[in-house]
């Protein structure tokens, strides 16, 4: 069970750096993504 939560952690980690790296593109889409689904 340990390891299934440490690679959800690795797997979040890499998102937010791959959301780091793009920046206001990502934080963007993710506005338009929200506003279309709601």
């Amino acid at each position: 069970m340990g390891k299934l939560v440490f690679q959800a952690f690795v797997y979040i980690s890499v998102l937010l750096e791959d959301a780091l790296k793009v920046g206001f593109d990502s934080s963007f889409i993710l506005d338009l993504a929200f506003k279309t689904s709601s």
